[in-house]
């Protein structure tokens, strides 16, 4: 089930049992919409749906949506955060290579806000949940 740390696949019944865990936990949770199925569908989810800092004015750049999506997550105060991407292998039949850029993206973040020396000790524990 779990591809790399604090990033996880699963089947509708498994993201129902880990989203329960979570909120029992209290964790912060954002859900991104279904059917997602292009580069414009997911930066206007990503805009729509998740913290961003600065906010994201341009819908063309992947670096500037990475840049504005850790930024924003790392200004958040919970250090306990859970993002679902339901359905997505909308995205992934429908865009194969803008979803692996948006899938390598969001791979990149757990990793990144656990660095005490890039997060300057305000480390975050985040998780991306997608659902398959």
């Amino acid at each position: 089930m779990s591809d790399t740390q604090g990033f996880i696949t699963a089947d509708s019944i498994n993201a129902e049992l880990i989203v329960c865990e979570c909120q029992q936990n209290g964790w912060l949770i954002y859900t991104l919409p279904s059917n997602i199925c292009s580069k414009d569908q997911f930066f206007k989810a990503v805009r729509d749906n998740l913290p961003l800092e600065p906010p994201l004015q341009n819908k063309k750049s992947w670096d500037a949506l990475a840049d504005s999506l850790w930024s924003g997550l790392d200004s958040l105060p919970d250090s306990n955060i859970l993002i679902i991407w339901p359905d997505t292998t909308t995205m992934k039949t429908k865009a194969p290579e803008d979803f692996d850029i948006a899938m390598e993206i969001l791979m990149d973040l757990p990793h990144s806000l656990a660095n005490a020396k890039l997060t300057l000790g305000k480390t975050k524990n985040l998780l991306i949940l997608c659902v398959l």
